[in-house]
């Protein structure tokens, strides 16, 4: 969309923030991997260690900083439900790399990544092999199968057009 998609506006406020608002609901502290924005204190930068790695770059940075699992949500995903967080945790399988599937489609920085898969990461960013589905299908993975019903909430905002249907989604839910 020609600049970070975190901080385009959505109903008046940045589009991660969506996202930060339902996490601080679970976590006792949410990480934002890139460039930072305005944001409650329960909310933290962690600096891609190279911003143009996208979003493996930004999951390597995290693994590296927080040296745990972690659940990853990309910031441009602004209706992930808690519900889905929560289903995600659930059925996470602990030091496997969790990531979800629904309708059919592998969201692949939804999920649970485990420690233990930073060298993997470190060695595809070090090959310049960027594509995450590509990563998943040469590692081990459990994938969390989510029921169709959830596909409207993993929607991603990449496009102008996505953007609009988006805030048409708001104003329709403000209406209700």
């Amino acid at each position: 969309m020609g600049h970070n998609k975190a901080l385009i506006p959505l109903n008046g406020k940045p589009i991660a923030q969506y996202i930060t608002d339902t996490l601080q609901q679970i976590f006792p502290q949410v990480y934002i991997s890139g460039e930072a924005f305005t944001a409650p204190a329960i909310v933290r930068n962690i600096p891609d260690s190279d911003p143009d790695k996208g979003p493996m770059g930004g999951i390597c940075a995290s693994l590296t900083y927080l040296k745990e699992d972690s659940f990853f949500a990309p910031c441009d995903m602004p209706f992930l439900s808690k519900g889905i967080v929560k289903e995600v945790l659930a059925k996470s399988v602990k030091g496997t790399l969790s990531v979800v599937r629904c309708a059919g489609k592998v969201y692949p920085t939804v999920g649970v990544y485990p420690y233990v898969v930073l060298p993997a990461l470190q060695q595809a960013l070090a090959a310049n092999k960027l594509k995450m589905v590509a990563f998943l299908s040469e590692n081990q993975v459990h994938y969390i199968n989510l029921s169709e019903h959830y596909a409207p909430f993993l929607q991603n905002i990449n496009t102008p057009e996505a953007l609009t249907q988006a805030q048409q989604f708001i104003e329709k839910e403000l209406n209700h």
